[in-house]
């Protein structure tokens, strides 16, 4: 659960005050590589390291999960196959399972970015607008790098769909979901 966080005003002139929602938000667990590179990324985590690769089927440990103290502290890892049950239970310490919320209104959006540590918006755009990526995502990179944005307009299916690699590859987009 994400500590109580105080959305900072519009940053632009005339940009409004964090208003749309939508259903309330779930947890999720991250089951796919990619939604758990995602997971991991937007914790601060880095993407595999100390020698290992991210991703493996030889990881005794499925699913998503990272370390946050002993050796391998700071670093994320997928364990592929396993069953669901496998790919969702408890990791054992130090490790921790990867998953979260996903937001689907500007508020909750708004906080888990600040939480986060990215910026809402910018001074030359407003938080919330009609993006071409819809609900909550933020940049790692490029012009916009440590900013969130909320994509106004979606459907439930728009604003949790995984971008993906190939789409942003280029200007570092990430969903903060999962």
């Amino acid at each position: 659960m994400l500590p109580e966080i105080v959305v900072p005003p519009p940053k632009k002139d005339g940009c409004p005050v964090v208003i749309e929602t939508m259903p309330n938000d779930y947890v999720c667990e991250a089951l796919t590589e990619a939604e758990c590179k995602t997971a991991a990324e937007i914790r601060g985590y880095s993407i595999g390291g100390q020698g290992f690769d991210f991703a493996s089927d030889e990881y005794s440990q499925k699913g998503c999960y990272g370390y946050d103290a002993d050796h391998y502290a700071g670093f994320a890892y997928f364990g592929v196959g396993g069953t669901e049950s496998e790919r969702t239970s408890t990791v054992d310490y130090p490790g921790t399972r990867i998953s979260g919320t996903t937001h689907y209104d500007q508020e909750s959006c708004a906080k888990a970015a600040v939480a986060l540590g990215f910026e809402i918006g910018s001074e030359e755009t407003c938080f919330a607008g009609d993006w071409n990526e819809k609900g909550c995502t933020a940049y790692t990179k490029g012009e916009w790098k440590g900013s969130a944005w909320w994509g106004t307009g979606g459907t439930e299916e728009q604003m949790s769909r995984t971008v993906t690699e190939s789409e942003n590859n280029q200007v570092g987009i990430i969903r903060i979901n999962c």
